[in-house]
C-alpha cells in the first residue's frame, strides 16, 4: 500500500505539468515504475532462449523451471513477511529515521537470507538427472538463484519508498546484460550447469549494484 501510494504521488507530480507530453511522461513512468524489472526479465530470457540455445541443450525446461519457481516461491513463502516490512519500513522513513530503517533493511536481510538459503538447499537436494554434465554446479546456482530474488525483493522495497523508480529500472538493464553475457560465455564450456551458473551471476550483481 505504500509503494504504491509513493507512486501514485510521483505520477501525479508529473502529470501536472499537463498537456499531452505530461501524460505521455505518466505513461511512460507508470511502465517503468510499475512493469520495468519484470518486462527487463522476461526479454532477457528470450534473449538468451533465442541466442544463447546452445547452453542450455542439456535441458532448458529445468533453466526455466529453476527461474521461474525461485520467483513464485520467493513470493509465496516470505510474501507475508514481505508486507510487514514494507509497514514498518515505510513508518521509519516518513519519520525520519533512516539509521533504524537501514539496520532493519540489514537484519531483514540475514533472516531472509538464511531461511531462504534453507529452503533453497532442500529445494536443489531432490533434484535428479542424468542428462545434466555438471548437474552440482547447477545445483549450487538454482540456489543461489533464488536466494538472491529474495534478497532483491527486499532491496527493491526499501529503494523504492526511497523513490529512487528509475534507479532500479537501470540496475535491472546493467544486471540482464550481465546475465546474458555470463549465460553465453560459460555456457560453452559448462552448459547447462554454467547458464545456470552465469544468470545467477546477473542476479547477484542486481543485488551489489541495488
Amino acid at each position: 500500500g505504500e509503494i504504491m501510494a509513493g507512486i501514485g504521488f510521483e505520477l501525479q507530480r508529473v502529470l501536472k505539468q499537463g498537456g499531452m507530453t505530461g501524460a505521455l511522461k505518466v505513461a511512460l513512468a507508470g511502465i517503468i515504475i510499475v512493469a520495468g524489472p519484470w518486462l527487463i526479465s522476461i526479454l532477457g530470457i528470450f534473449a538468451l532462449t533465442r541466442f544463447a540455445g546452445f547452453a542450455l541443450v542439456e535441458g532448458g525446461a529445468l533453466f526455466t523451471a529453476a527461474i521461474v519457481y525461485s520467483y513464485a516461491f520467493s513470493l509465496s513463502i516470505f510474501g507475508g513477511l514481505h508486507y510487514i516490512f514494507t509497514r514498518y519500513i515505510s513508518d521509519l522513513i516518513w519519520v525520519n529515521d533512516n539509521s533504524r530503517a537501514f539496520s532493519t533493511l540489514l537484519l531483514s536481510m540475514i533472516f531472509i537470507g538464511i531461511l531462504s538459503t534453507l529452503t533453497a538447499l532442500a529445494g536443489v537436494y531432490f533434484i535428479r538427472t542424468d542428462q545434466v554434465e555438471n548437474l552440482l554446479l547447477y545445483r549450487i546456482f538454482a540456489a543461489v538463484l533464488f536466494v538472491s530474488v529474495n534478497l532483491i525483493w527486499l532491496v527493491m522495497i526499501f529503494i523504492t519508498l526511497l523513490k529512487k523508480f528509475m534507479t532500479i529500472f537501470l540496475v535491472y538493464v546493467l544486471g540482464m546484460a550481465l546475465s546474458f553475457i555470463a549465460v553465453y560465455v560459460l555456457g560453452r564450456d559448462y552448459k547447462l550447469g554454467g547458464a545456470m551458473a552465469g544468470f545467477s551471476i546477473g542476479q547477484v550483481s542486481i543485488l551489489i549494484m541495488l
